[in-house]
């Protein structure tokens, strides 16, 4: 290594030195002061409509999806059975015995029943949290709406 290199790696290890022996720096989240930002103002009605707008949007959303669930038929689900239980014969390129063939078609018929609850269970499960954000936001604002009223009495 040449003189420039040298001086290079030295001046940089003592920069490196002097920043470990520099006191700690203590950091803080600045304050709405320090950003000369004016503080706002709380509106205690806001949780609940923010709730009834989340309550819509899930029942809505969630609704249109339970309407637009299929509902299959017997054969349906059949036909489906075969299909996908030759799909996975071809994928495994294999010979079967009937008896492994009926067990398969046992489990691809599981699965597919499976499935099908699982897709249902779902949507129903967010119909559910709408409603009971409605339900929830709804019963807030009755409450806040008495409250106003008893203080206004009084």
């Amino acid at each position: 290594m040449n003189n420039h290199q040298t001086r290079g790696l030295t001046s940089c290890a003592i920069g490196a030195y002097e920043m470990l022996r520099a006191p700690a720096v203590q950091w803080r989240i600045p304050s709405s002061r320090d950003l000369n930002v004016i503080p706002q103002r709380r509106s205690r009605s806001a949780f609940p409509f923010m709730l009834l707008a989340v309550g819509i949007g899930l029942t809505g959303y969630y609704g249109v999806k339970w309407f637009e669930l299929p509902t299959y038929s017997e054969s349906d689900i059949a036909a489906s059975t075969e299909l996908n239980m030759q799909l996975e014969l071809q994928a495994q390129h294999a010979q079967t015995t009937p008896e492994s063939r009926e067990r398969l078609r046992k489990q691809t018929r599981q699965d597919l029943l499976n499935d099908i609850a699982k897709e249902r269970r779902d949507v129903e499960t967010g119909l559910g949290a709408g409603l009971i954000a409605l339900v929830l936001a709804i019963g807030n604002i009755v409450l806040m709406t008495l409250l106003q009223r008893e203080r206004a009495r009084h």
